[in-house]
């Protein structure tokens, strides 16, 4: 329990498989077939392809932002993890009055050291579902993410029970091997001062 009296949130089985990290561009075909490709779809919206989430609409976007806009947590640190097949990044985000006040990059020596990006209202929770929305209207344009016209795009989505806040994100691309993804790992409200960060070397 932190200092405000609450207890963090976490997500305990967020899944450890990579999976959202920089452009997407065209790499090598999956080894499996159109049948199976074809039947992951179907199942999709029942089973998660294996993986916990439902698929992404606009509305059940804009009914996770409603709830998480109704907590009305303006302040609060964050753990997130961008990840992709190839890379993974581990962010800690410090929000206070509904803005970015500061922003980590978690090394894995576990240093956090600070970041200075261009839009850091980018990484709070409001950042999490402008970017999951903007994904899903990508996944829609003629040529989704820069890939040929048909491809198909899969976006799931996992949402805290009781917030609303997106715990994770998934984009897949058939044909394209690196899958991209967002895991939450830890929302904790708090007004508690930010720390330093620690030093790069």
């Amino acid at each position: 329990m932190n200092s405000a009296g609450f207890e963090p949130e976490t997500s305990p089985n967020t899944p450890r498989t990579p999976g959202f990290h920089g452009p997407v561009v065209p790499g090598r075909h999956f080894p499996l077939s159109r049948r199976l490709l074809v039947a992951c779809v179907v199942m999709l919206p029942f089973a998660g392809c294996g993986e916990s989430g439902d698929p992404v609409r606009a509305e059940r976007i804009e009914a996770d932002a409603a709830r998480w806009a109704a907590a009305g947590i303006r302040d609060y640190d964050l753990v997130w993890q961008s990840v992709s097949t190839r890379n993974r990044s581990t962010y800690k985000v410090y929000v206070r009055n509904s803005e970015v006040r500061a922003v980590r990059l978690v090394r894995p020596d576990g240093k956090a050291v600070a970041l200075k990006p261009a839009d850091m209202n980018f990484y709070s929770v409001d950042g999490l579902f402008r970017t999951i929305r903007e994904e899903l209207a990508q996944s829609q344009e003629p040529r989704p993410f820069g890939q040929p016209p048909g491809t198909t795009v899969v976006l799931t989505m996992r949402s805290n029970d009781r917030l609303g806040y997106p715990t994770i994100y998934r984009r897949d691309i058939f044909g394209v091997e690196d899958r991209m993804g967002i895991d939450v790992m830890e929302l904790t409200p708090s007004k508690a001062e930010i720390p330093p960060p620690d030093p790069i070397r």
